[in-house]
């Protein structure tokens, strides 16, 4: 209950891009944090659905065990009225960890994964964790933009009410019994 208080106060905020993150292996109708995106949803124009980004992890675990249950999260993810289209990410494996397998390894890892031709249907310029850097910098930069007009507003009030109190001090002391006063 606890945890789920501190998620529900940071998912509401207009402000908040949320990051939905789901293993490809498993089932996404069982998944407690769709649940909890869904009890915040009010399907107004700053939603929660509108603001998350859905993200599926281990698509080579699901490819290998299920990929049926992948092929079925990746539609349910894109039914579920999320803005932005899931994205397969590939992770590094506690075995690749352990091997020191390198960042740029797994990228192109992921980039073969996703010539996969039961990805035939999906771009796979839309996956992979540079795909994903990508676009949460596109947000921000969209974000900062949208809000630097309120930005400068804000700035210059505090620049006149700053300059208002200033305007109340004496212009300056001629001895140290003015600038005491």
């Amino acid at each position: 209950k606890n945890i789920s208080d501190i998620i529900i106060k940071y998912l509401k905020p207009k402000e908040t891009i949320a990051l939905f993150v789901h293993s490809s292996t498993a089932d996404i109708d069982a998944n407690e944090c769709l649940s909890l995106i869904r009890k915040i949803s009010d399907n107004g124009e700053n939603d929660i659905f509108q603001r998350t980004i859905p993200i599926f992890t281990k698509p080579d675990d699901a490819l290998k065990t299920n990929p049926g249950t992948l092929l079925k999260n990746l539609k349910i993810g894109k039914e579920l009225g999320f803005s932005f289209d899931p994205i397969l990410v590939l992770n590094r494996s506690q075995e690749q960890i352990e091997k020191n397998v390198d960042n740029e390894k797994i990228r192109e890892l992921e980039l073969e994964l996703l010539k996969n031709p039961i990805f035939k249907d999906r771009d796979s310029n839309n996956h992979g964790i540079t795909y994903l850097i990508g676009l949460l910098v596109q947000i921000q930069k969209e974000k900062l933009i949208s809000c630097l007009p309120e930005l400068r507003k804000s700035v210059k009030e505090k620049i006149e009410d700053y300059e208002k109190d200033l305007s109340k001090f004496p212009k300056g002391c001629k001895n140290r019994k003015e600038f005491n006063k």
